[in-house]
């Protein structure tokens, strides 16, 4: 929801609260993660929701996907 909350307060997201627990070192901008803070999002739908990444080539030459 937006707020920032403590691991107390996150007990919904059991058993994957802290960033360490999901696995997470890094944010999308590369900066790197408290492993012990909060993980945004959190929780098991979050760990297991998988991100796809796609890449195509021709004649090993990369072919940009927009």
């Amino acid at each position: 929801m937006g707020k920032v909350i403590s691991q107390s307060e996150a007990t919904f997201c059991s058993p994957y609260i802290t960033n360490s627990q999901m696995k997470v070192t890094q944010s999308w901008a590369n900066v790197t993660l408290d492993p012990n803070a909060v993980a945004s999002p959190c929780g098991s739908i979050a760990y297991a929701f998988f991100n796809d990444t796609f890449s195509l080539s021709s004649n090993s030459m990369q072919i940009p996907i927009d």
